[in-house]
Order: C-alpha cells, then structure tokens, then sequence
C-alpha cells in the first residue's frame, strides 16, 4: 500500500447505517500518518531493546534469525534493582521517605497494611 492509498484507506466500510463512532474516524484519519512513521517506531523499539539488553534486563537469544528477548532478571530481582535506584536519586536514601510517600500516593487497604506490619515485625525479629 503506498503513501497516498494509506491516507484514503478506512478500516470501516458504511455497511451500518448509524456509521463509524467518532473514534474509529480518528483511527482512520492517522492511517496514513501512521503508515509513514511505523518504520520508525520500529527502529525506535529495536534500539530500545538494545538498551535494555546493555543494561541488564533483558538477554537476547541471536541462535535463530528473529532474534528473542528475554527478560535477565526475575520480577523481584528487577522491582529491587529500580527501588534502590529511586531511594537514591529522589528520596536521598531515606526509606522512610519512600515508604511515607508510596502510602500518601495509594491508599493501602486493610490486608496490605496488616501484611506491612507482619513483614515489619518480621524484619526487627532479624528475618529477610
């Protein structure tokens, strides 16, 4: 499809008589703009995994012709690695800083709070 037919393409014929929501006619109208920029954005995702994979985060397997991304480290290996980053760079390492604002910003319901305070109690007995 060149350039030109993308921008004249509909995904939605007129087959209803109610027609297209005004959504799916937004939808329609950047057709063609995303026809030009998808080569781009895939650019931008390859280089962005590229990234993740000089971090740390993903491993790349190049043993077949796709190549496959997997993640590097597990879930909780990776939500620690980015919490220790974020202690440090906006709460000047101060976990109760972090703790006081994590709670501010989503109010906890009753089970979080009484599984907070077990692993509290579990931390000053000299557990994790």
């Amino acid at each position: 499809m060149s350039t030109s037919e993308a921008g004249t393409h509909k995904l939605w014929g007129g087959r209803f008589a109610g027609g297209p929501s005004p959504l799916l006619d937004a939808i329609n109208r950047s057709i063609g703009t995303d026809f030009r920029l998808w080569p781009h954005d895939v650019r931008l995702s390859k280089a962005w995994a590229l990234a993740l994979g000089e971090a740390g985060v993903l491993t790349r397997d190049e043993s077949d012709r796709s190549h496959v991304y997997r993640a590097a480290r597990s879930e909780g290996q990776t939500q620690r690695q980015v919490i220790r980053h974020l202690l440090e760079r906006v709460f000047s390492g101060s976990a109760p800083k972090l703790v006081m604002q994590a709670l501010a910003a989503k109010r906890a319901t009753p089970a979080e709070l009484a599984e907070i305070r077990r692993l509290l109690d579990e931390m000053e007995r000299g557990g994790k």
